[in-house]
């Protein structure tokens, strides 16, 4: 039985953040809605923001740092983030700035970093280690970096991002400039590409995929499940999606 869990709380464009557990260490991936949203988020699985060891962020974005300075004036727990994220950002002092890649030490897990490619100036996604164990996290991407690939190569459960169905953007409400950037290399990662990456995870060892930030103007979890099911259909790899809130 894994070790390691990881759990979605709120997943899209209007805030993010994903808990994360094992051998007794607790830590959130980003915390991009209030804190007293994510603290009713974490009741229903028995926990306390003040369990929580450590606070890591992606990247500078509302829906990705949103509860910052409440987390930073209420709880112990360290928050960190690169140094060219913090810089773009408002935020309180105290939080602790690294380049983009970096690792941390939470109790037993080890936390890395790893480069993406989005409109921010330093996204970042992240591994999660315990013992032989690992996770992984890739959100907001226009396209799967090097270092994704090579982070992210065997680890047992990925949450990886499948924003948008290049069709349904297309045709849909935004205009085009917005959607020239979301289908840009510093955008956002479609169904189709996303697929493609999770077939390749499933063909190197990962056994659960969990699909995040799912448009919900753009996409819809059951074309995004589709595209990605086709794609890992001769495999026995679990694969659902991230809600876009948990509660």
């Amino acid at each position: 039985m894994s070790q390691l869990r990881i759990i979605p709380l709120f997943s899209g464009s209007g805030g993010n953040c994903t808990y994360i557990t094992g051998g007794g260490a607790h830590i959130l991936i980003d915390a991009g809605v209030s804190a007293r949203r994510i603290a009713r988020a974490l009741s229903t699985l028995g926990l306390t923001l003040s369990r929580m060891d450590a606070v890591f962020i992606t990247h500078e974005h509302r829906d990705h740092i949103a509860a910052l300075p409440v987390l930073q004036s209420k709880l112990n727990a360290s928050i960190h983030m690169t140094g060219p994220s913090y810089a773009c950002a408002v935020l309180p002092a105290g939080i602790c700035t690294h380049d983009c890649i970096y690792t941390e030490q939470v109790g037993p897990l080890t936390v890395s970093s790893f480069p993406l490619s989005h409109d921010t100036a330093c996204c970042v996604g992240y591994t999660v280690r315990l013992g032989g164990e690992r996770v992984g996290i890739m959100t907001d991407t226009g396209y799967v970096t090097d270092e994704a690939v090579a982070s992210l190569v065997g680890c047992e459960q990925v949450l990886v991002e499948s924003n948008h169905d290049e069709q349904m953007l297309r045709n849909g409400p935004y205009p085009r400039v917005l959607q020239n950037r979301i289908l840009s290399e510093h955008g956002h990662l479609s169904n189709r590409d996303c697929a493609r990456f999770c077939a390749f995870l499933a063909s190197h060892g990962t056994k659960a995929i969990t699909l995040a930030h799912i448009s919900r103007e753009n996409n819809t979890p059951a074309l995004a499940l589709a595209c990605t099911r086709e794609a890992i259909e001769d495999t026995d790899v679990r694969i659902d999606c991230a809600p876009e809130a948990i509660i």
